[in-house]
């Protein structure tokens, strides 16, 4: 836990994974759109 939080403060690692969990939402709400969109039409 402690290297784990260590990982966090490096910007560089932070950064990168911000990166990805950002990825990962945009991706989860644009099918969710979709899949709205598909019902409603």
């Amino acid at each position: 836990e402690q290297l784990q939080g260590a990982s966090l403060d490096n910007p560089e690692i932070r950064k990168k994974l911000d990166g990805e969990l950002f990825e990962r939402w945009v991706a989860e709400k644009l099918q969710n759109t979709k899949i709205t969109l598909h019902v409603n039409d």
